[in-house]
């Protein structure tokens, strides 16, 4: 199921990565995608933990890296220009 997802969205961001500050939106995706899949990791890692299985965060910890590197890399937004000025 992961690589049904993985593969595509791996092959996206390859091509976003020539342009970047035209694919924002799609880096912006896979930043909080990986953010969101950290938070939610970390609950069931702090839920197992409760019931005496254990696991580590560093599943946790590489998720929310990724995904903030992602988001401080993000390039700005271009700035429009307004029709008619040159």
């Amino acid at each position: 199921m992961f690589l049904s997802f993985f593969i595509p969205v791996g092959v996206f961001l390859l091509m976003a990565a020539r342009r970047p500050s035209e694919h924002r939106s799609m880096i912006a995706l896979a930043a909080w995608w990986n953010i969101s899949h950290g938070v939610v990791m970390a609950i069931q890692t702090v839920e197992a933990w409760i019931h005496s299985v254990h696991r580590n965060f560093t599943d946790v910890i590489v998720f929310l890296v990724i995904g903030v590197v992602m988001l401080a890399l993000l390039p700005a937004k271009p700035e429009a220009v307004a029709p008619g000025v040159a």
